[in-house]
């Protein structure tokens, strides 16, 4: 279940966020991401926000679907981009091998560190073989609630690794950086780029 708080501080500060996002730099997490996929992948934006990322993947030929457990954020992704979206949590995830690709940009860290391997877990079903994901999180242990009452799990890099190896995954690409959110904290972050494995035709003898 999402963390009520957590939604409800995003609900309530929309406006702050899209001005946040806005003055963001071009990463190359997210240009690796449209590098590995074919055009007119259909793509899952898992936690989208207000859709910026989104729409830049449309316009690269992809064909994303934004999801956010927030309200304003799905209006946000609807209105100010007209692209596809609906408020959902990450639990409700259940499709089986439909999405070309799963992008988790600094997302799936407001979940549960008790639920993390389930959700990764989930996204690798929902990925078609041989499918992309995208996942980054904030550098640290523990989990806990930030200067602004935002709820957060937080994982090494190599954790995290093992994390995405044991739901099948193969790492293909690895980011590091320091940013700062909204809370105006300086933090470390690390992003793994991913790939199911490729199917292996079986041969007759």
């Amino acid at each position: 279940m999402a963390d009520k708080q957590t939604v409800t501080i995003y609900n309530q500060n929309i406006a702050t966020y899209k001005k946040m996002v806005n003055k963001l730099p071009d990463i190359k997490p997210l240009n690796a991401f449209i590098d590995a996929l074919q055009a007119g992948a259909y793509v899952l934006d898992w936690g989208s926000g207000p859709g910026y990322l989104a729409a830049e993947m449309r316009a690269r030929g992809l064909r994303p679907l934004c999801v956010d457990a927030s309200r304003e954020m799905v209006e946000a992704a609807r209105n100010d981009y007209q692209l596809d979206a609906k408020q959902a949590e990450f639990s409700q995830l259940n499709e089986s091998q439909i999405y070309d690709g799963i992008w988790a940009n600094f997302s799936l860290l407001h979940v549960k560190r008790a639920a993390f391997l389930s959700h990764i877990s989930a996204a690798a079903t929902a990925l078609v073989p041989s499918g992309v994901f995208y996942v980054s999180v904030k550098l640290g242990k523990g989990q806990g609630r930030d200067e602004l009452g935002r709820f957060y799990s937080y994982f090494g890099q190599d954790e995290l690794q093992e994390i995405l190896v044991q739901s099948g995954f193969e790492i293909v690409d690895k980011f590091t950086g320091k940013s700062k959110g909204m809370a105006g904290k300086l933090e470390e972050w690390v992003g793994l780029l991913a790939e199911l494995p490729t199917p292996q035709a079986s041969t007759q003898i």
